[in-house]
């Protein structure tokens, strides 16, 4: 959860890190983010491609 300012008419880019400590194969959900003040603020990414995690 985070709290970011944002204007209503111009783009915001969000990045997030996620770390895989076990291997295996993965798939990333697509992110998702909405305003708790402005609910119809809301907007989804692309997911990526099967993460792998080797030993």
């Amino acid at each position: 959860m985070a709290a970011v300012a944002v204007d209503e008419y111009q783009p915001v880019t969000l990045v997030y890190l996620a770390r895989a400590v076990t291997p295996g194969t993965y798939q990333v959900p697509q992110p998702m983010v909405e305003s708790m003040y402005v609910p119809q603020w809301r907007a989804t990414g692309a997911a990526d491609d099967l993460l792998i995690v080797r030993p």
